[in-house]
């Protein structure tokens, strides 16, 4: 029996009552193992009474230019003009320009500055994959991440029939698929299969 967030248990003996046992119920919802985040609203600047934690939508550390360029790291909800959705993880910057994402959403982890040298950390689509930012053709400008994952997606994807160069693909970069386990060069000229 469950009585106003007790359980309420009676021993008998030959039909006669012979002890009951009232037993709380406490209901705590601790989804994270913290209660300072479980208290937190979202929105708002938390700081603990005791200097414990620091709670807030977003964070930074760093330093600007005489142009007013930002280095540093920023850590929570980024939103970035041109763009949809906002990014939640750790980001870096140099000189205004992002130098790093450690995606807080789908665990995903891009190094390097756009239109430069990239590698990027990959667990989406159920594989552990790491490739250079030249490997794919196409990348999704609100993620970072492929459009899709398919070989004509490849910069060395060449296709049958009469195309032109910008269609067979540049051939570039580099992809280790660590779940296959696969290796790919963009080349084409050299690839490890299972």
């Amino acid at each position: 029996m469950c009585v106003n967030e007790t359980v309420y248990c009676e021993y008998t003996q030959n039909n006669k009552v012979i002890g009951k046992i009232h037993i709380p119920i406490h209901f705590l919802l601790n989804k994270y193992g913290l209660a300072n985040i479980n208290e937190w609203d979202g929105n708002s600047v938390q700081i603990d009474d005791e200097g414990g934690f620091i709670l807030s939508p977003q964070m930074g550390a760093g330093h600007k230019n005489d142009e007013n360029q930002f280095t540093g790291v920023l850590m929570g909800e980024v939103r970035t003009p041109g763009k949809n959705n906002s990014d939640i993880g750790l980001l870096g910057y140099h000189n205004g320009d992002r130098s790093f994402f450690l995606n807080s959403e789908n665990g995903s982890a891009i190094f390097g500055k756009a239109n430069g040298g990239q590698i990027t950390i990959d667990p989406t689509k159920s594989k552990a994959m790491l490739y250079s930012g030249n490997f794919w053709k196409n990348y999704d400008p609100q993620t970072g991440l492929p459009t899709d994952y398919t070989y004509r997606n490849k910069t060395n994807f060449k296709p049958s029939g009469n195309v032109n160069k910008d269609e067979r693909g540049n051939g570039q970069g580099m992809l280790i698929d660590l779940t296959t386990p696969e290796i790919y060069f963009g080349s084409g000229n050299f690839y490890v299969t299972s």
